[in-house]
């Protein structure tokens, strides 16, 4: 099992782009890098704004005109982009409630946002979509501003303080088999799992448990730097770098997230079922022939190592 925090105190900021013909431009400075940020901040201000994702873009990176964002790390990017979006969207969502008052000639409190339309409550033949809203208060496009900050922090003097805004948890099993006679060994299954909160994308996060258990699975038996006499990296490219194989991927990787029903908190789960992964396997291989191995990666030459002290040891 393993609790992961994330960096404590940071800031994240969006803006939302309104169109005359109806789309949303989601501009952020979150660094889509393959976990599939964009894709999962489109659906958040889909979801926000109650219009179809289709009609969202998400820009990338452009320090001239996006705004900021503290850093792309720390399993922070859905729950804080994923937050500055949400509130840049009621900042939008106001800008057309007032909008549609004034062509209405009624009151903000009168009127409901439902399908992309701004619609007298219920009187629903009187109502205007967004674009007709974007264009009828010439100003060719309308923009929704949010921010999104935690707080807290450890004091540097006392270690005391707020060390994590959010806490994610997770937990990972796994069936190994050893061959005793060449020390090989074989990952049958792994099951990651995650506390998740609510899960925005469930392709993009079993996606992303399974990454963190492949990723771990070579970090387990095979990744290894290893240096000369003179400090010199002697496998320094992925020619002599070993990494997993597919053969070497179990054939049952097992995701799961749980999700609290109900709830609008987000927790991420980038990194967070990295590092157990090591020692699930560590664990298996210890419960399979009796040989507990503390330094990484654990390859064949060190069980056999293992299992030949163990041997001479009974004899003795």
């Amino acid at each position: 099992m393993v609790i992961k925090a994330t960096i404590t105190p940071s800031t994240s900021a969006a803006v939302l782009k309104l169109n005359e013909d109806g789309s949303l431009n989601v501009l952020t400075s979150s660094v889509e890098c393959g976990q599939g940020a964009k894709t999962v901040l489109g659906q958040i201000a889909a979801h926000a704004m109650q219009i179809p994702v289709g009609r969202v873009s998400v820009s990338d990176p452009d320090t001239d005109v996006t705004p900021y964002d503290q850093q792309t790390s720390s399993s922070r990017t859905t729950y804080s982009m994923g937050g500055a979006i949400t509130n840049a969207a009621a900042d939008l969502k106001r800008q057309l409630l007032d909008h549609a008052a004034q062509n209405f000639e009624a009151a903000v409190g009168d009127l409901v946002i439902e399908d992309a339309r701004v619609m007298v409550r219920g009187t629903p033949q009187l109502s205007l979509s967004y674009g007709e809203i974007t264009r009828l208060s010439n100003q060719s496009n309308l923009f929704g501003r949010g921010a999104f900050s935690t707080r807290g922090g450890l004091d540097l003097q006392t270690g005391q303080g707020i060390g994590s805004v959010h806490w994610h948890q997770g937990a990972i099993g796994c069936e190994v088999e050893v061959d005793i006679e060449t020390g090989k060994i074989n990952v049958l299954r792994l099951s990651p799992s995650v506390f998740a909160g609510r899960v925005v994308n469930p392709c993009l996060c079993e996606l992303q448990l399974e990454g963190c258990a492949i990723f771990g699975l070579g970090q387990a038996l095979f990744e290894e730097m290893t240096y000369g006499d003179r400090g010199q990296l002697i496998n320094a490219n992925l020619s002599d770098y070993n990494i997993p194989s597919f053969a070497d991927i179990p054939n049952e990787i097992c995701a799961s997230a749980l999700e609290h029903a109900g709830s609008e908190d987000l927790h991420g789960i980038g990194e967070t079922l990295l590092p157990p992964v090591m020692a699930a396997i560590g664990n298996a291989v210890y419960n399979a022939v009796g040989v507990r191995i503390h330094d990484l990666p654990l390859t064949a030459e060190k069980v056999l190592r293992e299992l030949s002290r163990i041997s001479i040891t009974h004899r003795g």
